[in-house]
């Protein structure tokens, strides 16, 4: 795995940061669950005034290796199974617009989400919520 970020992470708000890390982390245990650990990802992270984007994208199931059938075990997220669906809902409380597929080269899977960074204040992640930074 390569991992890459630019700009200021730590200026943003503490739910933003949460929400990052858990698409990323939603995203490569897709990887794991569906192309194996022959597959690499490429994680990068870029901030801006406006913006944050978080692109993950993996290689897919190396060739010659079995392509799993079966779901694999929960993730233990607490939402084994709608891993995309909580990807888009995390990205939908900051305004932001997901792209999740196959890969153009026909071997792997993208996810590209961009978020909107609140100038004011975001109601933050607290204890109460469950959510807390790792």
């Amino acid at each position: 795995m390569t991992y890459r970020t630019v700009g200021d992470f730590d200026s943003l708000g503490s739910g933003v940061q949460l929400t990052v890390y858990r698409i990323v982390q939603e995203a490569l245990t897709n990887t794991l669950k569906h192309a194996g650990t022959g597959s690499t990802a490429e994680v990068s992270l870029a901030a801006d005034a406006d913006t944050v984007r978080i692109r993950v994208v993996d290689t897919g199931t190396p060739p010659g290796a079995p392509v799993r059938t079966e779901p694999g075990p929960p993730t233990g997220s607490g939402d084994a199974g709608h891993g995309l669906v909580g990807i888009r809902q995390r990205a939908s409380m900051y305004g932001g617009s997901v792209t999740i597929g196959p890969r153009d080269t026909g071997h792997g899977w993208i996810v590209d989400v961009v978020l909107d960074v609140p100038s004011a204040p975001f109601p933050e992640f607290s204890a109460a919520s469950g959510e807390q930074l790792p």
